[in-house]
C-alpha cells in the first residue's frame, strides 16, 4: 500500500491506458480486420502510461501513428484520434513551459500539412468540403490544448495554496513560540523582582535578628515581626501574580505596583538596614500603567541589589518628571562590587526599559558605590512593564 501511494500518478495513467484500450477495442473490434490496426491501438494506449513523464515524446509518437494510419487508410485511425487527443492534452498540462509554444506550433503546422495532403489526394477536389475539416481540426486541437492549459493552471494554483497554507502554519507556529517565550520571560522577570526583593529583605532581617537574639532580644523580636510582615506582603504579591496567570483565557496582567508605593518600599528597606533618601523634581503627572509599574520595579530591584551587595550603605533615589519622559537615578555609596549588576535583576531592568522604548544604564558610580539610571518615555505604549 505504501508503494502504491508513492506512485499514484503512474497507477492512474496505467488504469486510464487500460480503460481506453478496452473501450476502443470493444467498440472497433468488428472493423479491426488488419492486425496492424490492433497493434497500433494497443501501442498507442501503452504510450499513455508515460504521458506525464514524457508528454512531448508521447504526443509526437501518437501523432505520427495517427498521421500514418490516416494516410494509409488503416482501420485504427478513429481510435488513434482519441489516443492522440489525450497525448496532446498532456503537452500543455505536463511539459516544460518553455517547450509548450514550440510543440504547439509544430502540431498546428503538422495538422495543416496533413489537411493539405488530404485535400490534394482527394479524387473530387471541387466538391471536397474543405471548410469542415479545418473547423474540426481547430476544435480538436483547441479543446485538448485549452483543457491541458487549464489543468496546468489549476495544478499551479493548488500548489500555491498548499505552499501558502504551509507558510501560514509555519508563521503561526513561530508566533506561538514567540508568544510563549515572551510570556515565560515576563513570568520569570516578575517572579524575580518580587521574590528577590522579599527574600533579600527577609535574609537581612533574619541575620540581624540572629545577631541581636542574645544581647538585644527586643530588637530580635522586632526583626522577626518585620520578617513576618515582609513574608506576608511577598505572599500576597505572589498570589496576585498567580491569579493573573490563571485568568479566563485573557492576557495576564502584572500586579499594579506604582511609584505611589515607593514610600512604603523605602520604609521596608530602612527596616532592613538600608538608609534610603528620596527626591522628586518636576511636576508629577499621571503615568501610563506600564511606565508606572516599570519605574517601581526598577527602583525596587536597584534597592534590593544595594541591600544584597553593598553592605552598610546609603541609597539615593531621584525621580525627575519632564514633558516627554520619566528619569530615574538610584545610587548608593556602598562597596563597589561589579557582580551587583551582572545577574538576572539587571537584565530584567534593562528589558523593562527597552520594551517601553527607553534605556537603562548601570555601573560603578564615580569613586565608589553603584549607579542605575533609567529613561522611560511617557508615551510608551508597547511591551509589558
Amino acid at each position: 500500500m505504501r508503494k502504491l501511494n508513492r506512485y499514484p500518478e503512474r497507477v492512474a495513467d496505467t488504469a486510464l491506458a487500460a480503460a481506453v484500450a478496452g473501450v476502443l477495442i470493444a467498440l472497433h473490434w468488428p472493423w479491426l480486420e488488419q492486425p496492424a490496426a490492433l497493434g497500433a491501438i494497443v501501442a498507442g494506449c501503452l504510450l499513455l502510461v508515460w504521458r506525464r513523464r514524457f508528454p512531448i515524446a508521447v504526443c509526437v509518437l501518437s501523432g505520427t501513428a495517427l498521421a500514418l494510419t490516416i494516410v494509409s487508410h488503416m482501420d485504427a485511425s478513429g481510435p488513434l484520434l482519441l489516443i492522440t487527443w489525450i497525448a496532446l492534452y498532456g503537452v500543455p498540462a505536463y511539459a516544460a513551459p518553455r517547450l509548450v509554444p514550440v510543440v504547439g506550433g509544430s502540431v498546428v503546422l503538422a495538422t495543416a500539412l496533413l489537411l493539405v495532403y488530404l485535400v490534394g489526394a482527394s479524387d473530387n477536389k471541387a466538391q471536397y468540403p474543405f471548410v469542415a475539416p479545418i473547423m474540426l481540426a481547430i476544435a480538436y486541437l483547441a479543446t485538448a490544448w485549452l483543457l491541458g492549459t487549464y489543468h496546468r493552471t489549476r495544478r499551479a494554483y493548488l500548489a500555491a495554496l498548499e505552499e501558502r497554507t504551509a507558510r501560514l502554519e509555519r508563521e503561526r507556529d513561530a508566533v506561538a513560540r514567540q508568544a510563549v517565550a515572551e510570556e515565560r520571560t515576563w513570568i520569570a522577570r516578575e517572579l524575580h523582582d518580587m521574590l528577590a526583593h522579599t527574600i533579600s529583605g527577609m535574609v537581612v532581617l533574619a541575620g540581624g535578628a540572629r545577631r541581636a537574639a542574645k544581647d538585644r532580644p527586643e530588637d530580635a523580636i522586632e526583626a522577626l515581626t518585620e520578617i513576618e510582615q515582609v513574608g506576608r506582603d511577598g505572599m500576597a504579591e505572589t498570589r496576585t501574580l498567580l491569579e493573573s496567570l490563571r485568568g479566563n483565557g485573557e492576557p495576564a496582567t502584572p500586579p499594579q505596583a506604582t511609584l505611589r508605593e515607593l514610600p512604603t518600599l523605602a520604609d521596608r528597606m530602612r527596616s532592613s538596614g538600608l538608609s534610603v533618601h528620596m527626591s522628586v523634581t518636576g511636576d508629577p503627572v499621571h503615568l501610563p500603567v506600564p511606565v508606572d509599574l516599570a519605574a517601581y520595579r526598577i527602583v525596587q530591584e536597584a534597592l534590593t541589589n544595594t541591600l544584597r551587595h553593598a553592605g552598610t550603605a546609603t541609597a539615593q533615589v531621584s525621580i525627575q518628571y519632564t514633558m516627554d519622559e520619566l528619569q530615574l537615578e538610584i545610587t548608593d555609596d556602598g562597596r563597589n562590587e561589579a557582580e551587583a549588576g551582572t545577574g538576572l535583576g539587571l537584565a530584567g531592568m534593562r528589558e523593562r526599559a527597552r520594551l517601553l522604548g527607553g534605556e537603562l544604564r548601570a555601573g560603578p558610580a564615580p569613586g565608589h558605590g553603584w549607579s542605575v539610571r533609567a529613561r522611560l518615555p511617557l508615551r510608551a505604549t508597547t511591551g509589558v512593564g
